[in-house]
């Protein structure tokens, strides 16, 4: 009888330890293949999202090429500003505290101000008048 019990728990104890051994983590069993699911999502993303458009309100984007003096640059942009009868707005602070403004010029104004205020800085969008001004973003990077 007691040979018969003996037996009879031989067998779920054997498979409990076949069961561990199979699935413990130094068993070396590889990983399940996840590159399919990792290209599948890949796909998706940039099928669904796309990378932001530049802005096309006709804003000429300048960065100033000689961060160490941004405040005179600053200080004479707006006083150009001014006697050209624009307007400036100061833009919050972008990355790596940089300082940005925006700058609108009436149309009559824009060759004016190009030539004399913006010969100490760099072009990276061209814009294009809109309705009857010029609207301009000027980037003072941080000195």
């Amino acid at each position: 009888m007691i040979a018969v019990v003996l037996v009879a728990l031989a067998i779920p104890l054997a498979l409990v330890a076949l069961g561990i051994s199979r699935y413990s983590p130094g068993s070396g069993a590889a990983a399940p293949e996840t590159q399919g699911l990792r290209v599948a999502l890949e796909q998706a993303a940039e099928k669904s999202w796309q990378s932001p458009e530049p802005v096309s309100d006709g804003r000429s984007v300048f960065i100033l090429s000689t961060p160490a003096s941004a405040a005179e640059e600053r200080k004479a942009v707006e006083e150009s500003v001014r006697k050209l009868g624009g307007v400036v707005l100061p833009v919050s602070t972008g990355r790596l505290g940089e300082e940005r403004l925006l700058v609108q010029i009436p149309g009559s104004g824009g060759q004016v101000f190009e030539s004399g205020c913006l010969r100490l800085f760099v072009e990276s969008q061209h814009g294009h008048a809109t309705g009857e001004s010029r609207l301009y973003e000027l980037v003072f990077p941080a000195p």
